[in-house]
This record gives C-alpha cells, sequence and structure tokens, in this order.
C-alpha cells in the first residue's frame, strides 16, 4: 500500500528488487476523491487477496490502514510490514499549526523542497522526475485530505490487538517520521521486529534492494 500520493507508481525498483518472491499486488487509492481513513481501509479489504497466505506492506500514510487490518484480519494474512510509517500522527507539533498549514496549497512547495525531505542526498534526477510525475496527477486537494487524516488517526490500540508477525522498517535518516516512532511501537508489542535500514523516508525507493532484502529474511523466519 502506497505513500500519500496513494498511485502505487513509486514502487517499481522495490518490485523489481524482490525479483517475484514474493509475488506482489499494489493497492492503489482514487487519484480524485478526498477519502478518509476508513474509507481507504474498505478499499484495502476489497482488494486483498481471496486465496494464499500473504502479508501486508503499508509504506508511510497507509501504515495505519495496515494497522487497521491486522488488528482484524483475514484467515489468509499472516505478516504485517509497516516502513517508516506511524500508528498515530507522527508530529504531534504540527496539529497546532493546522490552520496554517492548510492555508496554502501543497502544489506550491517546490519539487526540490519535497525531494530534499523524502529523498535526502539520494536525490538523483530520475527519482526526482518520478517524484514530480506522481504529484502532477494527484490533486492538491486530495493531498491536504490525507494529511488532515494523518494530524488526526490514532490506531494505536489496535496496534496492541495484532497477534501476528510484524516488521518495522525504520530509515535511518527519515526527516518525516521521528525515530521514536518504531520505539515506543516496539515497547506496546515487543514481539515487533524492529530493522534498520540506511536511507532516507523513501526508503523503498532509495534502498530497494536493501529493504526487499530485509523483509524476505523477515518472511522467510515466519
Amino acid at each position: 500500500m502506497p505513500g500519500l500520493d496513494g498511485t502505487g507508481e513509486l514502487f517499481a525498483s522495490f518490485v523489481q528488487a524482490l525479483c517475484g518472491q514474493p509475488s506482489v499486488q499494489i493497492v492503489r487509492y482514487p487519484v480524485n476523491d478526498t477519502l478518509g481513513y476508513q474509507e481507504l481501509e474498505a478499499i484495502v479489504r476489497s482488494q486483498l487477496p481471496a486465496g494464499g497466505r500473504f502479508a501486508l506492506l503499508g509504506e508511510s500514510f497507509s501504515g495505519p490502514i495496515a494497522i487497521s487490518v491486522a488488528a482484524s484480519p483475514p484467515p489468509n494474512l499472516v505478516a504485517c510490514v509497516l516502513c517508516c510509517s506511524f500508528s498515530r500522527n507522527p508530529r504531534p507539533e504540527l496539529a497546532r499549526l493546522r490552520a496554517a498549514l492548510f492555508a496554502v496549497s501543497p502544489s506550491l512547495a517546490p519539487t526540490w523542497l519535497i525531494a530534499g525531505i523524502l529523498l535526502g542526498r539520494h536525490t538523483a534526477p530520475s527519482l526526482r522526475a518520478a517524484l514530480r510525475e506522481v504529484l502532477g496527477k494527484v490533486p492538491a486537494r486530495v493531498i491536504q485530505a490525507r494529511l488532515r487524516e494523518v494530524l488526526d488517526i490514532d490506531v494505536t490500540e489496535r496496534f496492541t490487538r495484532i497477534a501476528m508477525p510484524v516488521l518495522y522498517l525504520q530509515a535511518s535518516a527519515d526527516r518525516l517520521i521521528p525515530r521514536g516512532v518504531g520505539e515506543d511501537l516496539q515497547k506496546l508489542n515487543p514481539a515487533i521486529r524492529l530493522e534498520r535500514v540506511e536511507g532516507p523516508h523513501f526508503l523503498l525507493q532509495t534502498q530497494p534492494k536493501a529493504a526487499a532484502a530485509a523483509i524476505k529474511a523477515f518472511l522467510v523466519a515466519k
């Protein structure tokens, strides 16, 4: 499940790094609809595999959805992976700036600034171009609606009810999600496996091989 853009178009390198093992089904969110977490969860559940064991991966924005599904899972869901994600607003200080945050359209933010936050020093021209193309497909009102959802979400109680194995991939140089988020989740559920990978918030895009290797090792162990 994709990050804030919801398109799933930034997973190409990561899917390639998996080399078909395991096979991947990408859930994509409607581009033009301002849907909340509950509505997006319904979309995710409608696309889950009906047969065969599978694991669920929630990147960044989609983590709360992955947590909600894993807390009340279908019988063939056997593991959950959270990548640079959260169970509640990872930046609570921003809630106090709600009005200011949404006074200006996200579309006015320069690509170099967004790339610097998401990609860090891994700002290869091809990645910047892909990011610019994807963001151009998602209306500003949809991005704003999803940001509002992040400010208000809290599925921590659901996280404590997850009985299946959970892997938390933590980026070493994440400028969006504080390191303490993953560590706090591990305290809530000591069985969670926390794996730090060198890279920025866009871990699956900038370090696809390392992320794929961590996920494969986790799934094989289960």
